[in-house]
């Protein structure tokens, strides 16, 4: 009895113990089984870990030249504002400058409006017609003020010298107007003669506050207060004419 109790207690751990190996055996796969793939997910885990650090590296690189891009935007930014405000501020000075430019040009063009009533008829028509363009809006101001030191050069020029004229002037002869071509002579901007060539006609002009004028004749003479003598004057054109004759020759004058 004992024996085959014996027996039966055998059979069963015998049949208990197989079963066990089986299951260790299971147990040893998958847990080799997950060992692996956790090797292999280590890897891949260093892997993308030195990936994503040098991304990380890169975007930082990134960031950092992004930063000063925006610095440095900031700054120019800044400097346009600057700049901008200084345009404004010099752009504003300008136009002052340019209004008060133009009404010294306007003051100054009325002004030699009227002295130009009061110079020699040759240079008189040059600059009536110059100073027609100082109306003009399309001419610039520089332009304007280069025109009027135009114009006083003119002026000056013409007073340095003795300047010669052939004109038609409207004279009375025999109590009849008619038109005379003349030999106008003018000493500088001030003072003036003329005559005709055949010596009929003669005169002399001067400026006034009112503008030139001229005294022909008897009337001349009167003016000036001596006789004019038309023989003078055609010997002062020949002497003019051809320098190499020149010689000393009086001729009234008025101050």
């Amino acid at each position: 009895m004992r024996g085959c109790l014996f027996s039966l207690i055998f059979v069963s751990l015998a049949g208990f113990a197989a079963p066990s190996i089986e299951r260790t055996d299971s147990l040893m796969a998958q847990w080799l089984s997950l060992e692996r793939q956790r090797g292999s997910l280590e890897r891949n885990w260093q892997q993308r870990k030195a990936q994503l650090e040098q991304k990380q590296a890169l975007f930082a690189d990134e960031i950092q030249s992004l930063e000063k891009i925006i610095e440095s935007a900031a700054s120019i930014t800044d400097d346009v504002s600057q700049r901008r405000l200084a345009l404004s501020s010099e752009q504003g000075t300008l136009e002052k400058e340019q209004s008060r430019i133009a009404q010294v040009i306007e003051q100054s063009s009325y002004q030699l409006e009227k002295v130009a009533t009061q110079l020699p008829p040759p240079i008189a028509r040059q600059w009536q017609e110059k100073m027609a363009l100082l109306a003009q809006s399309d001419v610039s101001n520089s332009e304007k003020l280069e025109r009027l030191f135009s114009l006083l050069d003119q002026a000056e020029e013409f007073n340095q010298r003795i300047a010669v004229n052939e004109a038609s002037m409207a004279l009375e002869t025999g109590g009849q107007a008619q038109t005379v071509l003349v030999t106008q002579i003018f000493l500088g901007i001030s003072q003036g003669w003329y005559v005709s060539a055949d010596g009929a006609h003669y005169g002399f002009g001067r400026s006034t506050p009112a503008g030139w004028r001229w005294w022909h004749g008897d009337a001349a003479d009167a003016e000036l207060g001596r006789p004019l003598r038309p023989e003078s004057l055609l010997q002062l054109k020949a002497m003019l004419a051809n320098p190499t004759t020149a010689d000393y020759l009086s001729l009234p004058v008025k101050l």
